[in-house]
């Protein structure tokens, strides 16, 4: 199994490497537009299909005979699963391509987006049962379940999509938090998600040469679109088929989740318009501080790594205590899923509140 995954993600890697170099030679170009733009001359764009491209040859080199053993236990429903979340994956990549080349209205897009969000949620995978911990678990009705993952998919993508503002920012945070799925997967024995999570992931890797610290190439709307869609089904694949916790997919993304989600937030009460393109992001304000490009993303990256991390271990407690049956004491290690989620969002909140406490204080709460 080592090999066949190790083989796919050398050819996620490489060839997402090689039609980077290609869309930069296309010279489809990123004219600075919205007010969100943190870049002040026009550069290639879309690398995005790269990204794609990259994942779609690791995920044909695992259907090679000779790379089939990752597979031998499967159903041939969760292959189907995986076969769907990629084709959504890929109607996202589609829009974005178009919003690449020509603006789409923001209710357009949250109409797209929406429609295709309740897709996964009703032929990929969704999160059907929700609880706090081993004793603590509750049943969703399906319409709740269906509307609650689709919120999650509808939100990473457009977490994805605005958080893109900073060479490496974002897809290198996704690449961490599509490693760390990709671990999890393997470890919950669900070998298709792992597949999904490490082709995405390695084909990031390739676009990221680009992208990072120069910005040769950028990601675009088809980019960030498709990584938010991709990562938000393998999420809820892990969640489905996994029997992973609910809280853990968004940890794996959690610094990007708390930065667009925390904005927002602050940004309702001053009747901001929402769907509008905006500089008040946290890496916004790193950005007018003087730092650059460079030690925001590595800070973001870190970050994400370190949820990465507690997720796992978080992953890990619950499916242990699931297994030794939730008894005696050794199951309160089976609320660490959401412990650990809770702690986190207070950190973030803590950390968001003092950014602009220091951003107002120093003028540069606004752009």
């Amino acid at each position: 199994m080592v090999l066949d995954f190790a083989s796919a993600a050398g050819a996620a890697l490489i060839v997402s490497l090689l039609i980077s170099r290609a869309m930069i030679a296309a010279g489809v170009q990123d004219t600075p537009r919205e007010r969100r733009n943190v870049h002040e001359r026009p550069t290639p764009t879309s690398g995005g299909f790269a990204i794609a491209a990259g994942m779609a040859a690791g995920l044909f080199v695992l259907t090679l005979p000779p790379l089939q053993s990752w597979s031998a236990d499967l159903g041939g429903e969760s292959l189907a699963r995986s076969a769907r979340a990629a084709a959504i994956a890929i109607g996202f990549l589609i829009i974005g391509g178009v919003d690449d080349v020509r603006a789409l209205g923001p209710v357009t897009k949250f109409g797209l987006f929406a429609a295709l969000a309740v897709a996964v949620a009703f032929v990929v995978a969704r999160a059907d049962v929700f609880g706090l911990g081993p004793h603590m678990e509750v049943r969703l009705p399906p319409l709740a379940a269906t509307l609650g993952s689709a919120l999650f998919v509808f939100t990473l993508v457009n977490t994805i999509n605005f958080i893109d503002g900073a060479n490496g920012l974002a897809p290198g945070s996704a690449a961490i938090g599509l490693f760390g799925m990709a671990a999890i997967g393997l470890a919950a024995d669900a070998p298709h998600a792992t597949a999904l999570a490490l082709c995405a992931g390695a084909a990031v890797l390739g676009f990221l040469y680009w992208n990072f610290p120069h910005g040769k190439l950028f990601a675009g709307d088809s980019g960030a679109l498709f990584i938010g869609a991709i990562s938000a089904c393998i999420g809820l694949i892990l969640v489905q088929d996994g029997g992973v916790s609910p809280f853990i997919p968004p940890m794996c993304f959690f610094p990007l989740l708390a930065d667009v989600l925390l904005t927002l937030a602050w940004r309702l009460p001053r009747r901001e318009r929402l769907l509008e393109g905006h500089r008040d992001h946290l890496f916004h304000i790193a950005l007018r501080a003087g730092m650059p490009h460079r030690t925001v993303s590595t800070f973001y990256w870190l970050a994400t790594l370190h949820c990465v991390l507690v997720a796992f271990i978080a992953a890990e407690a619950d499916r242990a205590t699931r297994a030794a049956g939730a008894e005696g004491w050794s199951s309160v290690v089976g609320y660490l899923p959401a412990a650990a989620f809770a702690v986190l969002a207070l950190l973030a909140l803590r950390i968001s509140s003092r950014i602009r406490a220091f951003a107002a204080a120093r003028g540069l709460d606004a752009p």
